[in-house]
């Protein structure tokens, strides 16, 4: 295993067998309720993914994991289920598997859980010793966040602060 640049290692995060048909949604995880807000969670959120986790792609290649945490759910399914998950998170997310992939993103089957995948922000090409800047993931993050369009109340808001 590379060393990252810190004296921690990070761990080496499950990269499962499959793919994602285009026409599939991704719930987007949780955010707050302002796109600035969720621009800068969705950040912040892959740089700590990355503080912890490198996936090995397929090709052999390590990367730092700037990703961030979704849900896949079958077209037409009611995206309720996953957000009884999130219940102090006002507002949601989500774009077409197809969307997500012509905006430059990959898509990578993480996990053990069949339905949780990461879409990574930055570093898909990048070996782990790049750490790219917070403008470049704040960047990224908002070109996401302008992939999925409007934000979604979560019917599964508790009410409370976020985060």
């Amino acid at each position: 295993m590379t060393p990252p640049p810190s004296p921690k290692r990070r761990k080496l995060r499950l990269l499962r067998a499959g793919d994602l048909p285009s026409d599939a949604t991704l719930l987007i995880r949780a955010t707050p309720a302002s796109v600035d807000a969720a621009v800068t969670d969705l950040a912040a959120g892959a740089l700590d993914s990355a503080e912890i986790y490198e996936v090995e792609l397929p090709d052999g290649r390590r990367v730092s994991l700037y990703a961030v945490s979704v849900f896949s759910r079958p077209g037409g399914a009611d995206p309720n289920e996953l957000l009884r998950r999130f219940p102090r998170a006002p507002c949601y997310l989500e774009a077409s598997v197809a969307a997500v992939r012509s905006a430059g993103f990959a898509v990578l089957p993480t996990g053990a859980t069949p339905e949780h995948y990461d879409i990574l922000l930055v570093g898909s090409g990048a070996p782990v010793r790049v750490s790219p800047s917070m403008a470049e993931l704040t960047s990224a993050a908002r070109r996401l966040v302008e992939v999925c369009g409007e934000m979604r109340p979560n019917p599964s808001y508790a009410g409370g602060v976020y985060g």
